[in-house]
């Protein structure tokens, strides 16, 4: 049985993030998100604080995700920052 590919859908303030960022980091950032979509293995992790938020590991990056029908994106940031508002 194979996967459902899901959409991504990138928050505004999540876009405001990556597009801070070098382009070889949105890159990476990006591929990421699209991979986990199609159901292949990232290195990601449920977050204790919520029952559908995740994060994707990507680098010295952490794009923190909501996971429903689709993914959403909810913030991209680096990983020293990253679970201080969460």
């Amino acid at each position: 049985m194979t996967k459902k590919e899901k959409n991504v859908e990138i928050t505004k303030q999540a876009k405001k993030q990556l597009e801070a960022l070098n382009q070889q980091d949105q890159d990476n950032i990006i591929a990421a998100l699209y991979k986990y979509a199609k159901g292949d293995r990232v290195n990601i992790k449920k977050l204790k604080t919520s029952e559908n938020d995740k994060r994707i590991k990507v680098g010295h990056y952490r794009a923190i995700i909501e996971e429903a029908d689709k993914i959403y994106v909810l913030s991209i940031v680096d990983r020293k920052n990253a679970y201080r508002r969460l």
